[in-house]
């Protein structure tokens, strides 16, 4: 019935094996503790450095490297077959942009959304160094409201990002040549808050939610009735429930592809893609 399926991109288990065996004591930087009241309590490193990138304990990275290259190549893929549906991208769990990047390439205009302010920061700098490194473009535009297009008033976390705090009025997405031709937009705000007030209009989503799903966030998803949708889930539990909420909504899957991120476990990172069969 015209369903796609690949076979499952593996990646190396030895390089992974001496992260995975360490003690936790040797593979353990930093720790923050979150407790139901009072300020949160911060041990060893507050980010965590991938080459170039600095991810902080409040966002989210793949573990595995390899893995993760095979990934973003996958997903490439997939925003190419979605791409022709239109390029008014919205990307929700973006965490501190592991995808964001390879997103952009593949739409004019693509929403970022993350509940985690310091992802969004990190983010947000990752941005900003590439717009530097392409001669002066204008940074990417951060708010933690809703798209314009819903009518909410938006502020920016420019200029107070690296402390998480919003300040001052929206100025706007801007684009960076490095980053593709789209223009970026960046929302520190919880998944289910943004998707309740938006009311733009976008041709595909993708969503890499993490492990609980997005059970809550599909009906506003569904209400929004994109085109096309990119699941991206490392749990193949939560993962069946959600695309089975989309299925019946009158999406149809048109591409299954499972890659071995996580060698010698159960879980499985698998790509799904779906397309609206109306």
């Amino acid at each position: 019935n015209g369903l796609e399926t690949g076979a499952a991109a593996r990646c190396d288990a030895g390089a992974v094996l001496p992260s995975t065996l360490a003690p936790l004591p040797d593979c353990l930087v930093g720790l923050r503790l979150v407790p139901r009241r009072g300020a949160p309590l911060q041990l060893g490193a507050a980010h965590l450095r991938f080459g170039v990138l600095d991810v902080p304990l409040g966002g989210f990275w793949q573990s595995n490297g390899r893995g993760n290259e095979l990934l973003v190549e996958e997903l490439r893929k997939a925003a190419l077959e979605l791409a022709p549906l239109g390029g008014h991208v919205l990307e929700l769990y973006c965490g501190a942009g592991n995808l964001t990047r390879v997103l952009a390439e593949s739409s004019t205009h693509l929403v970022a959304v993350e509940a985690s302010a310091d992802a969004i920061a990190a983010l947000n700098r990752r941005a900003d160094m590439a717009t530097v490194a392409s001669a002066g473009s204008a940074p990417s535009a951060v708010s933690d409201a809703g798209h314009a297009a819903s009518g909410l008033s938006a502020t920016t976390l420019a200029g107070s990002a690296a402390a998480g705090k919003t300040s001052g009025p929206s100025v706007g997405a801007a684009s960076s040549s490095i980053w593709g031709t789209s223009q970026i937009e960046l929302h520190a705000q919880p998944v289910e808050r943004f998707l309740a007030a938006c009311r733009a209009d976008f041709d595909w989503v993708v969503l890499d939610p993490p492990r609980s799903g997005a059970a809550v966030a599909i009906p506003e998803l569904v209400r929004l009735r994109p085109r096309g949708v990119i699941y991206i889930s490392c749990d193949l539990h939560t993962a069946a429930r959600d695309i089975e909420q989309l299925l019946g909504a009158g999406y149809e899957l048109t591409r299954v592809q499972p890659i071995d991120m996580f060698p010698q476990t159960y879980h499985v990172e698998t790509i799904f893609v779906l397309r609206d069969a109306h």
